[in-house]
């Protein structure tokens, strides 16, 4: 007789919150906007693989929290892999990306509009700072209204991380 498996109430919640951020990232500019069929069984292999752990280490009741957090581990480990070998999003893309969370967290996040493009460029991820991923980038973030770049009354050139505000 096969046993039935149910996650515990507090794994059930983290359930939802993982599958919730699933599905943001399957949109437009999320790590899953190019890989959705990928992106849609994820939360179901991760509760198979959390099914799996539970069985194997000889574990009685619902599965628990911690297993189920053991297995969004490793499923998103595994996931990252895959969007490695088979995502198809442009480099120009994913720089635009990693600027814009290191936008977000050293300007926006310090609630700070304006800062220099020289100072953004010698200080954001390396993986962004060489002349051409670094205007690419920026061009991608200004085409996409993340940001605006302008130069100042001071000849300075300028990125303005929240452009929708009035000046």
């Amino acid at each position: 007789m096969k046993n039935l498996l149910k996650l515990s109430d507090r794994a059930a919640d983290h359930c939802i919150a993982v599958g919730n951020e699933i599905e943001v990232n399957m949109r437009p500019g999320g790590i899953y906007a190019n890989a959705t069929d990928h992106a849609s069984k994820l939360l179901e292999n991760i509760v198979r693989v959390a099914g799996i752990l539970h069985v194997v280490n000889n574990e009685s009741g619902n599965i628990s929290y911690d297993t189920l957090d053991a297995a969004v581990h490793i499923c998103v480990f595994f996931s990252n892999e895959y969007m490695m070998v088979f995502d198809h999003t442009p480099n120009h893309v994913v720089n635009a990306m990693i600027l814009n969370d290191w936008l977000t967290s050293n300007v926006r996040g310090r609630n700070q509009r304006y800062i220099p493009k020289r100072h953004t460029r010698q200080y954001c991820p390396s993986a962004v700072r060489k002349p051409a991923q670094f205007r690419d980038a920026l061009e991608y973030l200004e085409c996409s209204g993340y940001i605006r770049v302008f130069v100042n009354e001071k000849n300075r050139h300028l990125i303005d991380t929240m452009p929708h505000l009035p000046a």
